[in-house]
């Protein structure tokens, strides 16, 4: 199911503001900065479109990128945008690559998406070699769009029963004036006007994705413990929605 629902709508965004928002405010970006490296071998698990792919390598020139993705259909929109990485088409819970492969891994926003984030969570530490930098973000349980969440569980329900229709005349626009164009004017500081057909990517990642679990940061912290993982840094973003992590495998 998972998998239909991102190759139908997969999540896309573009721009340069996006692009420096991500490089200059975001956690992702300090994480670029600071630990990828040209000899970096670099796994990116649920790279989706690669679009976080293209900022990455329009920054530093990695020797070895490689991106996985459970939608075939993200990653033929990845290879179009980078067409010298890497692809592999997998889910994260089983990540084809051998015990100790990379020295930088990024899941940038989707374990949280996957049939066992714990599972995922533990791919991911066995693929890095020891000292390997590792960036993961997942959503922050004490965050209200926990809540949204829960509540649009109706807006899923209207979709199974073909009921689309009233998604897209009354909660769509509602999404896209009180979280889309509010929420783009908060983060840049400025009005910014979404494409629509943007917004409604984002409103099915957001609010229509089947699968969307929110973790504790007590939780993930017990993740790292456990699975042998120093944490180097960790802090909230968009607001505190966002949880993320920079890690180091002992």
């Amino acid at each position: 199911m998972k998998q239909s629902f991102y190759d139908k709508y997969p999540f896309y965004y573009e721009g340069e503001e996006k692009k420096n928002l991500v490089l200059n405010e975001f956690p992702l970006g300090r994480f670029i900065k600071k630990y990828i490296k040209e000899d970096s071998i670099l796994v990116d698990v649920g790279c989706g479109c690669g679009i976080k792919a293209k900022y990455i390598l329009d920054t530093i020139k990695v020797k070895d990128y490689t991106g996985l993705d459970f939608s075939e259909n993200s990653l033929k929109i990845t290879k179009k945008h980078n067409p010298n990485i890497k692809t592999i088409h997998a889910s994260a819970t089983k990540i084809p690559l051998p015990s100790n492969y990379s020295n930088i891994v990024i899941s940038d926003g989707v374990i949280h998406h996957t049939d066992s984030p714990y599972t995922s969570f533990k791919e991911i530490t066995r693929i890095a070699k020891k000292g390997a930098k590792i960036y993961i973000s997942t959503y922050n349980r004490e965050h209200l769009f926990y809540w949204a969440y829960r509540f649009s569980s109706v807006l899923r329900f209207l979709r199974k029963i073909h009921l689309d229709i009233l998604n897209k005349i009354i909660f769509f626009p509602l999404f896209y004036l009180f979280w889309m164009q509010i929420g783009t004017l908060r983060l840049y500081k400025k009005f910014k006007f979404v494409p629509l057909k943007q917004a409604w990517l984002v409103f099915n990642d957001n609010l229509m994705t089947p699968i969307a679990r929110y973790y504790y940061n007590d939780e993930i912290l017990l993740w790292c413990d456990v699975n042998k993982l120093k944490v180097l840094e960790q802090t909230t973003y968009v607001y505190g929605q966002m949880l993320s992590y920079v890690l180091e495998k002992c």
